[in-house]
């Protein structure tokens, strides 16, 4: 059987990659043969940021950051992109499955439905089941922070609800998604933990090497996401009561000691079992 995963695998970071690796092993292991990833097809922007609020955001940023930080975070925010297309390549070393030569396609985990938010892709119907193949479930999906009353104020509640009803299983990961899928559909879905607490990624940490640091604190953020001088100042009193080093994961600060870019996502679980405390 060939099995596509529809989710969020492409957004730079770890967490959806880790996501997207462990849902795709538990595949495998019961009864997929193969397994492929598929791209969300781009659909109407829904929300968006008006350039008043950017220019806000900007000032309120050079504000807590300095024009130096903010350029830090800029340059570093670039060499990501390299980075995690490699990631993408280690996930799935053939670039990608289509739709229409898959027995089954999987939407989740993550938040896939979340269709009112400041996405690249917006609101499209294919996260929600429309697509060429005859058998659509659902993993651990999420509508994240979307409500039922935005769904209906943006008008697409009614199309939402005729795509999900034709799924054959929905499973999502949170009592929010719990509730939508309800009121839409009149069914009741299942609630399935996240893949990576479901996999657990034994195998692959027994074979992680220690790290070279000891006594650290972790930081795993997404970029430029801690801004706030208090909590800055914070972090590095308690660092420096407890003679801790602070090391940034993904994100670079200038306040951190040293930052770690890893080769593959599966290596930030060594940092993560070793460090004293982690921040986020």
């Amino acid at each position: 059987m060939k099995v596509g995963i529809l989710s969020m695998q492409r957004v730079p970071n770890y967490g959806s990659w880790l996501q997207a690796y462990a849902l795709k092993q538990l595949l495998l292991v019961n009864g997929a043969d193969e397994v492929g990833f598929i791209d969300i097809e781009p659909g109407i922007i829904l929300v968006s940021e008006s350039i008043p609020c950017r220019i806000k955001r900007f000032l309120k940023d050079l504000r807590l950051m300095g024009i130096r930080g903010k350029i830090i975070t800029r340059n570093h925010g670039k060499t990501l992109a390299p980075l995690f297309e490699k990631f993408y390549k280690q996930l799935d070393p053939n670039g990608g499955v289509d739709v229409s030569a898959c027995d089954a396609v999987v939407i989740g985990s993550d938040e896939v439905f979340n269709a009112v938010q400041n996405s690249s892709w917006g609101y499209t119907p294919q996260l929600y089941g429309k697509m060429d193949c005859s058998y659509v479930f659902s993993y651990a999906g999420s509508f994240g922070h979307t409500t039922i009353k935005q769904l209906f104020q943006y008008g697409i509640a009614e199309e939402i609800s005729h795509h999900l009803k034709a799924l054959k299983n929905i499973s999502v990961r949170d009592r929010n998604s719990y509730e939508i899928i309800k009121e839409l559909t009149g069914n009741i879905p299942t609630m399935h933990l996240d893949p990576v607490l479901i996999y657990g990624y034994q195998s692959e940490i027994s074979k992680m090497q220690s790290v070279k640091y000891e006594d650290y604190i972790l930081i795993y953020s997404y970029e430029g996401r801690i801004r706030s001088k208090k909590e800055v100042a914070e972090i590095k009193s308690y660092a420096l009561k407890y003679k801790l080093r602070i090391i940034s994961l993904f994100c670079s600060y200038s306040w951190c000691d040293s930052e770690f870019v890893p080769n593959s996502p599966l290596d930030i679980f060594d940092y993560f079992k070793k460090c004293f405390i982690c921040s986020y």
